[in-house]
């Protein structure tokens, strides 16, 4: 941890709190809370326009106000007081304490040094298991963290400095949330008209599904490791790549399946309103290829007149949504669907003045956005200097 610059006394954390066993919900009726990496504990219809637990919620945990929830993967701060309500419930393989020395520590305080970058690098010292996602610390582990622990006024002071700064960076991702919405809204406003005349996409675009992990290779061929683009990086209007993994394929896969740019890559299944979520390819990475649960959707330049930036807005106009959510199969939460679906998603003609004019209206947006999002990260990046001299005694 941290080389700390203060005087403090250093308790362990198992001294501020304790493991409890809550009640389960039962048949009870109680708010589902989810928690987030940015924003801690939340409601969870409200955080993603929906109830994304499933429908036996008996044996999920009841949080009292003022109890710590904590998720995993903890190592991504994904901890916090629930303050959102008298009691709520939660998944039930979270983690459940609660304070017992309240005369020594403030929640507040304790609720942004367990979130901090400070006690996450304890956090990464001591996991246990196998899946990325899912390692966990031992509650002795957890216990035994040491906590800064200042006189009760100054942690109060602290924690008023630590949650300013956070209300920032909330006003923040509050406002590049708003510019996406007005984005989206702009581009449905542009692209949506009921007298439209549309085209079936596979009428000016080649669609092709990826490869498939697990496959059998021919005897005697030779064999390359490449990334390879997998369902987990890609989102609704953008790609996550910090994780990418590698598959070997044959150079005939490689040719067959290698992204370009200005490639569209859609999913071909997930909840039902992220149906054919996707983004546009500009070769983030070279060499690059699909999993066979990613299409690849190339224009054919001689067929239509739209870009692949304004194809990629028009299948997220809320018209093609409804489109995909009809046409797919769906099982308990969970909706696909095939490469004669996409095939036929029903696209909308444009001329190239019109092309043109959304064109300029993306990148217009996307400049905003980008400019917006640099901003956040400017002020994350303060917030967690301010976070560690927080901890050190130094502010």
């Amino acid at each position: 941890m941290t080389t700390t610059q203060h005087d403090w006394p250093m308790v362990k954390l198992g001294e501020l709190i304790q493991s409890v066993k809550p009640d389960r919900a039962q048949d009870g009726e109680f708010p589902v809370l989810s928690i987030t990496r940015e924003r801690g504990l939340v409601y969870q219809d409200s955080r993603f326009k929906k109830r994304i637990a499933g429908a036996d919620l008996s044996n999920y945990k009841v949080i009292e106000h003022g109890q710590l929830v904590v998720g995993f993967p903890i190592d991504e701060a994904v901890i916090d007081f629930q303050t959102l309500c008298e009691a709520g419930i939660v998944s039930p393989a979270y983690g459940v304490w609660q304070i017992t020395n309240g005369a020594a520590v403030d929640r507040e305080y304790l609720r942004k040094f367990l979130r901090s970058d400070t006690v996450i690098k304890h956090y990464k010292l001591r996991l246990r298991g196998t899946t990325a996602r899912r390692r966990t610390l031992t509650n002795e582990a957890f216990s035994s963290i040491p906590v800064p622990l200042p006189p009760l006024e100054e942690q109060h002071r602290i924690a008023g400095i630590l949650n300013h700064a956070g209300n920032i960076v909330g006003a923040q991702r509050g406002l590049i949330e708003a510019v996406e919405e007005l984005s989206q809204t702009t581009l449905n406003a542009l692209l949506s008209h009921e007298s439209r005349t549309t085209v079936e996409l596979a009428e000016i675009a080649d669609i092709q599904s990826g490869i498939t992990k697990g496959r059998k290779v021919p005897a005697g061929q030779s064999t390359e490791s490449v990334p390879y683009l997998a369902v987990s990086n890609v989102k609704d209007g953008f790609l996550q790549l910090e994780q990418v993994s590698e598959i070997e394929a044959t150079n005939n896969e490689i040719a067959k399946y290698l992204l370009s740019a200005g490639d569209l890559v859609l999913t071909e299944g997930g909840d039902p309103d992220k149906l054919g979520r996707g983004t546009v390819w500009n070769e983030e990475l070279p060499r690059c290829i699909h999993q066979n649960h990613i299409f690849r959707v190339r224009i054919r330049p001689e067929s239509s007149e739209i870009t692949p930036e304004v194809l990629a807005a028009a299948l997220r106009t809320p018209s093609l949504k409804q489109y995909f959510l009809k046409s797919a199969k769906q099982t308990t939460g969970i909706a696909s669907i095939n490469k004669t679906q996409l095939s036929q998603a029903p696209i909308p003609v444009l001329n190239s003045d019109e092309v043109g004019s959304i064109a300029e209206t993306i990148v217009a947006l996307q400049a905003e956005l980008a400019l917006e999002r640099k901003r956040l990260d400017s002020l994350i990046g303060l917030q967690k200097v301010l976070s560690i001299r927080a901890f050190q005694g130094e502010l």
